[in-house]
């Protein structure tokens, strides 16, 4: 299976996912520690808000075994 790749954006000298950009926008807070954000429609390059979801660590590792 092959790995997704996320875009990356960097924002005041620090690189992150633009996915997590976006989300920590919409919340007005950084990512707490075991959040992740999860592309509901799989599509690592829609970062449209209603795409995205924040999960703690152990939902996303459930989730890659399904």
């Amino acid at each position: 299976m092959k790995k997704k790749t996320y875009p990356h954006k960097t924002i005041n000298g620090i690189k992150k996912r633009i996915h997590t950009h976006v989300m920590e926008e919409h919340l007005g807070r950084d990512l707490e520690k075991g959040e992740h954000v999860y592309h509901v429609n799989g599509d690592p390059n829609d970062h449209s808000i209603e795409n995205l979801v924040v999960i703690k660590k152990r939902l996303k590792d459930e989730h890659r075994t399904l």
